[in-house]
This record gives C-alpha cells, sequence and structure tokens, in this order.
C-alpha cells in the first residue's frame, strides 16, 4: 500500500509535465481520437480533406520471421490509405534504417490477403515525429521517396512515403504546421493552439476522472516494462548458465551496465 500511494504522488507529479511528443502520452490522447488523429495527419499530409475512418494505438504487426512492431498511432482514411505516426525523442530511435523498415511493414499489411494484382496496395504513409532534427537540414518537415535516378528523379511506384516531423523547428512563421509543432511540445493544454489536441491534453492532466485514468496507466505501463525487463533477464541468464558462462550469469544480477552490454553482445531485445 505504501509503495503505491508513493508512485501514485510520483505520477500526480509527472503528469503536468508530460506532453504529446512523449509517446505513451500520445498514445493516451489519440485512443479513439479521430479528430485528434485526423488534424495532425491533414497539417502534416498536406491534405484538407482527409477524412479518418480508423485510429488503433498500439498496433502489433509482425513479419515472417518474429520481429514484431508495435505501433503508436496507426490510421486509415476513407480512401483506404495505411498511415503509421511514431514518436520518436531519441535520435538512435529514428534513424532512416527504422523508418524504413517501419514503412516495409506497412507495404506488407497493405495488400488484402489472396490478393495478387500488387498494383491493389493500399498507399502507405510511415510519419516520424523527432524531438530533434534528426536528419539535419534545419526544415519543419521532410518528405522522402522512392525514384529512379537515371530518369531524372521520377517516381518509382508511389505509393510508399516517409515522412520526418522536426520537433526542433523554431521557426516563426504563421503555418499549421508550426503550431502543430509547438502543441507537441506544450505542457499546458491552455497553451495549445488547436482545440482538438487541447481538450484531450486538458482532460488526462486536469478533470479528476482523466487523472485518475493516467495514473493507471503509467502504472500499467511501469508493470509492464518490470515484466518484460524480468523477461528479459531470464532469457540473458538462461543462455549463459547453457553455454557455461556462470561467472557472468552472477555477475549481470548485480552490474546493469554488464546486462545492457550482454544484451547486445547475444542480440538478446
Amino acid at each position: 500500500m505504501e509503495e503505491q500511494e508513493s508512485n501514485e504522488a510520483r505520477y500526480l507529479e509527472l503528469i503536468p509535465k508530460l506532453r504529446l511528443m512523449d509517446d505513451d502520452f500520445l498514445k493516451v490522447c489519440m485512443q479513439d481520437n479521430k479528430p485528434g488523429v485526423q488534424l495532425i495527419l491533414r497539417i502534416v499530409l498536406r491534405n484538407k480533406g482527409l477524412v479518418v475512418t480508423r485510429v488503433v494505438t498500439q498496433r502489433e504487426m509482425k513479419n515472417l520471421v518474429g520481429h514484431s512492431l508495435e505501433l503508436d498511432v496507426y490510421a486509415e482514411d476513407e480512401e483506404g490509405k495505411h498511415i503509421n505516426a511514431e514518436i520518436q525523442r531519441k535520435d538512435a530511435g529514428a534513424v532512416p534504417e527504422r523508418a524504413v523498415y517501419h514503412s516495409s511493414m506497412l507495404d506488407a499489411n497493405s495488400l488484402p490477403a489472396g490478393e495478387e494484382n500488387f498494383q491493389k496496395k493500399a498507399e502507405t504513409y510511415m510519419i516520424m515525429i523527432t524531438e530533434n532534427d534528426v536528419l539535419g537540414g534545419g526544415l519543419p518537415i521532410y518528405h522522402i521517396e522512392r525514384t529512379v535516378l537515371e530518369m531524372y528523379n521520377k517516381a518509382f511506384g508511389g505509393k510508399s512515403h516517409i515522412v520526418y516531423v522536426n520537433g526542433a523547428y523554431e521557426g516563426d512563421e504563421d503555418t499549421e504546421l508550426r503550431w502543430l509543432i509547438h502543441d507537441f511540445l506544450c505542457t499546458d493544454p491552455n497553451d495549445m493552439h488547436f482545440s482538438e489536441l487541447a481538450e484531450r491534453a486538458r482532460y488526462f492532466k486536469e478533470d479528476s476522472e482523466g487523472v485518475k485514468a493516467m495514473c493507471k496507466i503509467m502504472e500499467d505501463i511501469k508493470n509492464e516494462g518490470r515484466a518484460e525487463g524480468e523477461n528479459r533477464l531470464s532469457r540473458l541468464m538462461s543462455y549463459l548458465l547453457k553455454n557455461g558462462k556462470t561467472e557472468e550469469a552472477v555477475a549481470v544480477t548485480e552490474s546493469e551496465s554488464l546486462r545492457e552490454e550482454l544484451y547486445k553482445k547475444y542480440g538478446i531485445a
């Protein structure tokens, strides 16, 4: 009981500091929030007529080799586009290779089962919203397309798109994209520009029921992380003991830095 009360007090300190740039808070605010997701996608994709028909947060996608992905926000529009929006605060999580991998997973799930006409593949958009200017061009947004270099950059395929949104952009122009970046960095809903985003953020930050729900969500996230960490450590220990590395198995129980080193060395995710 004492630990639970301590955790809740800590959550109450953290909640006012949360931003949409924090992926767990974004997922909470976008769950079943078609107006909010639609607003974001209309601005990022420069399509004011886009109509969102489906929103799923924490959607899992699997491939044949077992490396699954959990998407932050997955959406579909009335034209059948498949769209994934990801938040990445760390540069290492926003490398081009990761964006390409996410895009390929979207593509792999964009053709109806049993369909042999690949021209019926759905159009896909992989959107990476980053806290830093990962691509380094000083621009607010970057659009990446497949092209044929020898044909004056002629579009190739044209149905797979990657977009980076630079959360570190500090331009002073009065555009919807600039205000969207501003809102993603806000901790106070009253300072946010778009009501579709501010209202949901305000509910989880200021409404008593919303704050209670947010505390429960944060507790669940903590417990899931603890369970995942214990499972990962168990796999590492089993591997070490099976391969006669008894001393390393004993050492990892006391050294977090050694655990991380061995996780990487032996490919234990």
